[in-house]
């Protein structure tokens, strides 16, 4: 009969287990549904070695940057203020945050964005799918990260009670 090792005592297990992901990806839109994911991406760091990147992309016109650069920059020093009021949750629970803002189309610059920086799971916010309105809900921009990204992606469902833009 063959015997196994005994399993190790409490006390013998390692203290502090690192994050499987190294790297995770939340797009935010600056509206407070984006709390719950980044509550999920804390408790999905929990360890060491993981940095957290809270990314806002700004959707640029399609008119000349440099025509309405102000107006951008006057949305970038919003957008940073907020990043770092949802950061603030992370606050001494471990994993390093980061806060980035860009331009461009939003889910072209999520994907670009998770190559870039290889990003090992993205963790975004979705309403509920209506089925009887495919060609509007079903494109969302979480849909679409979900389907195009390279790496796992997390999407976290909110009823019409934690999304107060539905």
């Amino acid at each position: 009969m063959q015997k196994f090792p005994a399993s190790p005592d409490i006390d013998e297990r390692p203290k502090a287990m690192e994050s499987m992901y190294k790297n995770i990806l939340v797009p935010v839109d600056l509206t407070d549904k984006n709390a719950a994911a980044v509550e999920e991406a804390i408790r999905l760091a929990a360890g060491k070695g993981t940095t957290i990147t809270l990314l806002h992309v700004i959707e640029t016109l399609d008119l000349p940057f440099e025509e309405i650069e102000d107006f951008y920059k006057q949305l970038a020093t919003k957008a940073r203020r907020k990043l770092r009021q949802l950061g603030k949750r992370a606050s001494g629970r471990g994993p390093e945050l980061r806060y980035e803002t860009t331009y461009g189309r939003r889910v072209r610059a999520i994907l670009d964005h998770v190559i870039d920086h290889e990003i090992d799971l993205v963790v975004i916010t979705s309403h509920q799918i209506e089925p009887g309105d495919p060609p509007t809900s079903w494109m969302t921009i979480s849909h679409q990260v979900t389907l195009f990204a390279n790496c796992s992606v997390m999407v976290l469902r909110l009823d019409e009670a934690d999304d107060p833009g539905a």
